[in-house]
């Protein structure tokens, strides 16, 4: 697949593992930082170390569904 900036109408979403949503964008680019940017964990830091799961919604295509891992 190509890069996500070439499919301007997407929409990406990231949970913990508790399956709280922490993050959510929509024309997203690839810029997360591994902050959240909603939610109780809304806050100027990095997300604690471990797994998070995303979602990524293009129009016209199946969702992405994948995992990630913070290690920082």
């Amino acid at each position: 697949m190509a890069c996500v900036k070439d499919y301007l109408q997407n929409r990406l979403k990231i949970y913990n593992r508790y399956g709280v949503k922490i993050f959510e964008a929509s024309n997203y680019n690839n810029t997360w930082n591994g902050r959240a940017n909603m939610g109780i964990l809304k806050q100027d830091k990095v997300m604690p170390l471990g797994t998070y799961y995303y979602i990524l919604k293009i129009n016209g295509l199946d969702s992405i569904i994948g995992w990630l891992y913070i290690n920082c």
